[in-house]
């Protein structure tokens, strides 16, 4: 049953081209005939597949055999009678767009379904041409007009991408200036120290000895020193430092005691690496000190006042520390200070250990 629906619009367009002369009139061409049937066939065949309850995939099936038929029969009958193939080729292409396009809605087919069943047929048609081989194509060109190549757009110059912009650098801080060292000239050195001292032991009356805490040490000096070269200097120092002690007794104690001193210190110096304007230092001191130790001291073999007494003792120093120059005039200093006398009122003292900071001024 499906050959015989197949078939039927070739035997269609053979027998239309075939009374041709008893259908039409005199005048009328080859190619109007066949466009003629291919326009009535399609739409006959549009009409029985749409107007029916099937599927539209199958209608449109329907629609593009008879087309591919009608165009196979023509060109049978164009080879039988010796005819331009091209002629009829062109004739029932041409008839069936034109019955797709004009048909359309009369068969009920929306704007959409139409093209669907344009764009298969037109395209089962131009494969079923190029199937045909040279003959077909080198006597025909088809009506329908393949899809313009797309146009090219030219390419925009890509711009080279934009790189945010990169906040500036703080600009470095210049290097602190060196400031040359004195090599000559007299300076003017403030200080004030601090620390402690062990215990040390008070001879008392009947041969009784008694350990003297002393307690926290506290005191202040003033120096006028002289640079002797780039790296020594020596100086005349003036001070005093005392505490308030205790006797390490079973009964109570009051005890002061002090330091009134007078030194010479010759120091070296030394330039610190990696650190500009600083320097290290070692010094030596040699002196005299007024030394006292005086209070009230109460316990079961000694009871009694000590009296303030002033003995002349001979002193001496050790300093350790570093200067940095703040200016070329102006250096402070933080040292380490070992201080201690001889023998005084019967008390005979332990080194005291003192922190020390201090102001240069060259003068």
């Amino acid at each position: 049953m499906a050959k015989v629906k197949k078939s039927l619009p070739i035997l269609l367009v053979l027998s239309i081209v075939g009374s041709a002369p008893q259908l039409y009139s005199q005048g009328t061409s080859m190619e109007g005939i066949t466009n003629s049937a291919s326009f009535g066939i399609t739409y006959g065949t549009m009409h029985s597949a749409f107007k029916k309850d099937l599927k539209f995939d199958v209608g449109v099936e329907m629609v593009v055999d008879a087309a591919v038929d009608m165009l196979k029969g023509s060109v049978e009958e164009a080879q039988r009678l010796q005819m331009n193939p091209r002629l009829f080729i062109d004739a029932v292409v041409s008839g069936v767009e034109l019955s797709i396009t004009e048909n359309s809605k009369a068969v009920d087919l929306q704007a959409r379904e139409e093209k669907i069943l344009y764009d298969r047929v037109m395209s089962a048609l131009r494969e079923q041409i190029a199937l045909m081989g040279s003959v077909a194509l080198d006597t025909t060109q088809p009506p329908v007009e393949p899809p313009s190549p797309p146009v090219e757009q030219p390419e925009l110059p890509v711009a080279p991408p934009v790189e945010p912009p990169q906040p500036e650098p703080e600009p470095e801080k210049p290097p602190r200036p060196v400031i040359p060292r004195r090599t000559d000239g007299y300076y003017l050195n403030t200080f004030l120290h601090f620390g402690f001292a062990d215990e040390a032991g008070f001879a008392g009356p009947n041969n009784t000895r008694i350990e003297i805490d002393p307690g926290t040490t506290w005191g202040y000096g003033l120096a006028v020193g002289l640079h002797r070269s780039e790296d020594t200097r020596v100086e005349l120092e003036a001070s005093w430092k005392g505490s308030s002690a205790k006797a390490n007794t079973k009964g109570a104690s009051d005890l002061e005691i002090g330091y009134y001193s007078l030194m010479i210190n010759a120091y070296k110096e030394y330039e610190a690496p990696f650190v500009d304007n600083l320097d290290v230092f070692a010094g030596l001191g040699l002196g005299w000190s007024v030394a006292s130790l005086d209070g009230d001291v109460s316990d079961y073999s000694v009871f009694g006042n000590i009296p303030e007494s002033g003995d002349l003792s001979f002193a001496y120093q050790f300093i350790f520390g570093a200067d940095y120059q703040i200016t070329d005039r102006l250096s402070a200093i933080l040292a380490y200070r070992l201080f201690n006398t001889a023998s005084f009122n019967g008390y005979n003292p332990d080194v005291v250990h003192l922190i020390e900071m201090a102001i240069r001024m060259e003068l």
